[in-house]
């Protein structure tokens, strides 16, 4: 039996869903998802053209179309993930930006391949995501899908590890978790053996039965034509064709063919058959007639009489009907697509959905500026003003993806390397500090530790930089960002949870450094200077800083070498800065108008620009400021540190609005 064979049509007319105000209530729309005049273009490319369509609830909708036609494209476009460059979406009644915190939440994903964090387990990847939507008894939910599925006695191994088949049961796992209203489905049995094809099919079998509207993308054409209610054709980026089978297979072929068996078939029945003003053609192969007849009324009968008539047995009869396969290799062919760069932007009406070919529309002569349209067409509801409901929401999903991350770090190697590096890079400061005791006979009273603590915290946000920056990048590369954003996730949500794990995984390094330097004065009768819990609370909101300027880095780069080398360079640059400006001061210039006072001007200036603008010049300021026992020198350079912090976020807010989140 085929993969989607059983699939129960919960109404045998092309829609299946109730009409307005029957069954849904009051205000709720009967299509839950439609596209009106969406395109969208990639520099000179359009990867979609004018795309109308519309997904009824409780209907199953193939979407179909050879690769590079845009499906996917389109499916992002319509799960919030890619912007248009023209058009309007609507989605559960509601037109313009999606909503994050609502919509996401009503809508469960599956795509072609399955994007896995390397850390977690199956059952923690469950839970994870159980927790990002906020799902009532996620462990018993979770357990449910994955026996479900014949999972659960693999739930404590890396998913990772699993054969492509498991990861694909796994994802589709995820996207029921919380209970959808709508699945959007990218190649759903894309790796599964026969008896996990089954499995998927029983289950999308029972959640269409509850009244779930599945939207399916695939190539496996038979089995979209046994269950979908109704399919959509993409080709060259443009719908060519949208009715249910039966009703396309009409249009492209009208007239229906009667393949017939015949038995003792007499001489002269072909011929009779074609003199009949109903019959359009005949062909006889192997003793199996083939009568196309005119569309207008039933001719079975009629056919039926003249070859009974003249002597022959009829021991079969069937009307052959044009396959989905047919049709879509019709279309596909025979569809014109229209020439790069040029398409038609203006929003279609309603009356251009439905049963229907979709033919060829006007080329407009302007083609739209991608970064204008980009402009006021964000998918993303965090430029907008957030009502009480949303922070909730907002600082749920921060919260459970900054747990996540920082549990990563905290049960990695990095932190407590850290704080080993640390003790080494502090022990021959001190073990100066006790030379000097030994040989002068002098008990030094104060900032004895200032120096070490310096160069121990600032190793440790070099640490805390390197990781922010990589952790935006790897999750791009590893496709595990973009799963996030199907659920409850928008750029802001996304970029504070990072940086509050980097800024809480900084707290426990802080704290190892604190007990080493009272260990160290313990052990060795120095002093901690009195202001050391001060320079302790200065090197959190410049961790805070660092952690922000890290994330900002790996927004602006693509990979993970890229954001690490982007780091790395800007680092050289504040310490050839730094360098430079120091050994210029040393210089002595008697001419006034020589130019090295110059150089060393402009450099002096451009060292105490940075000093402004790095976050361990600001660090090196506080502590300065301390040892100085000046209050608004330090307080300066906290008030600093969270205006580079809120300004770096914000721009990297930004910076992945613009690049998006895709691999």
């Amino acid at each position: 039996m085929s993969a989607w064979e059983t699939l129960p049509r919960t109404n045998p007319l092309p829609n299946p869903s109730p009409s307005k105000g029957e069954g849904l209530g009051e205000g709720v729309s009967p299509v839950i998802l439609r596209a009106r005049g969406l395109a969208k273009r990639y520099g000179s490319h359009d990867a979609v053209r004018d795309l109308t369509l519309e997904v009824r609830r409780g209907e199953i909708y193939g979407f179909l179309g050879p690769n590079g036609a845009g499906k996917t494209t389109t499916l992002l476009m319509l799960l919030g993930i890619e912007p248009p460059t023209a058009g309007s979406i609507e989605r559960f009644g509601h037109t313009g930006l999606i909503d994050t915190f609502r919509d996401k939440t009503r809508i469960g994903v599956v795509g072609e391949q399955q994007y896995l964090y390397d850390d977690l387990s199956a059952w923690e990847y469950l839970l994870f995501f159980g927790a990002l939507y906020r799902v009532e008894q996620p462990r018993h939910r979770a357990q449910e899908l994955l026996e479900r599925l014949d999972l659960y006695e693999f739930r404590q191994l890396r998913a990772r590890d699993f054969s492509r088949g498991m990861q694909q049961k796994l994802g589709l796992a995820r996207a029921l978790l919380h209970r959808p209203e709508l699945l959007v489905l990218d190649e759903p049995v894309s790796g599964l053996d026969p008896y996990g094809i089954r499995q998927v099919r029983e289950i999308l079998s029972e959640e269409n039965a509850r009244g779930v509207t599945i939207l399916v993308s695939s190539h496996i054409l038979s089995e979209v034509e046994r269950t979908a209610h109704r399919v959509g054709i993409l080709y060259g980026g443009r719908l060519v064709a949208e009715d249910d089978v039966a009703s396309l297979s009409a249009r492209l072929e009208p007239d229906p063919v009667l393949e017939l068996d015949v038995e003792q078939l007499a001489p002269g029945t072909v011929e009779l058959l074609r003199e009949q003003p109903f019959v359009r053609e005949v062909t006889l192969t192997d003793g199996r007639l083939h009568v196309r007849v005119r569309a207008e009324g039933d001719h079975r009968r009629d056919v039926s009489a003249l070859v009974s008539g003249q002597g022959g047995l009829i021991t079969a009869m069937r009307q052959e009907r044009l396959s989905l396969e047919e049709a879509f290799v019709r279309l596909t062919q025979a569809a014109p697509v229209p020439p790069v760069g040029a398409m038609n932007c203006a929003p279609t009406g309603s009356d251009a959905v439905g049963a229907q070919f979709i033919a060829p529309t006007t080329i407009a002569s302007t083609p739209i500026a991608p970064d204008a349209a980009a402009t006021t067409l964000v998918t993303d509801t965090s430029v907008a003003l957030p009502g009480s409901s949303d922070r909730a929401a907002r600082a749920t999903t921060v919260w459970v993806i900054a747990r996540r991350d920082l549990l990563g770090m905290l049960y990695g190697m990095g932190i407590y390397l850290v704080i080993a590096l640390g003790m080494l890079a502090t022990l021959p400061v001190v073990a100066g500090y006790l030379d000097t005791v030994e040989r002068s006979r002098v008990l030094i009273l104060a900032d004895a530790f200032t120096l070490p603590f310096f160069v121990a915290a600032t190793i440790a946000m070099l640490f805390l930089a390197l990781a922010s920056v990589a952790t935006v990048a790897r999750e791009r590369d590893q496709g595990t960002m973009e799963v996030l954003f199907y659920g409850p996730v928008d750029f802001r949500s996304y970029v504070l949870a990072k940086h509050l794990a980097h800024v809480l995984a900084y707290v426990p390094i802080v704290s190892g450094l604190a007990v080493l330097m009272l260990a160290y004065a313990g052990m060795t009768g120095l002093r901690l200077p009195q202001a050391f819990a001060l320079e302790l609370l200065l090197s959190v909101f410049t961790a805070a800083a660092v952690a922000a300027l890290g994330v900002c880095l790996s927004t602006l780069a693509r990979g993970v070498r890229a954001g690490i080398a982007l780091l790395g360079a800007l680092t050289a640059a504040f310490l050839a800065i730094r360098v430079g400006s120091e050994l210029l001061s040393a210089v002595a210039v008697t001419n006034n108008v020589s130019p090295l006072l110059l150089l060393r001007n402009v450099v002096l200036a451009i060292d105490a620009v940075a000093g402004y603008v790095s976050p361990f010049g600001l660090f090196q300021s506080g502590v300065d400021a301390l040892v100085r026992q000046d209050p608004a020198g330090y307080l300066s350079a906290i008030a600093l540190s969270c205006l580079q912090c809120a300004v770096l976020l914000f721009v990297s807010v930004r910076l992945l609005a613009r690049r998006g989140v895709r691999r």
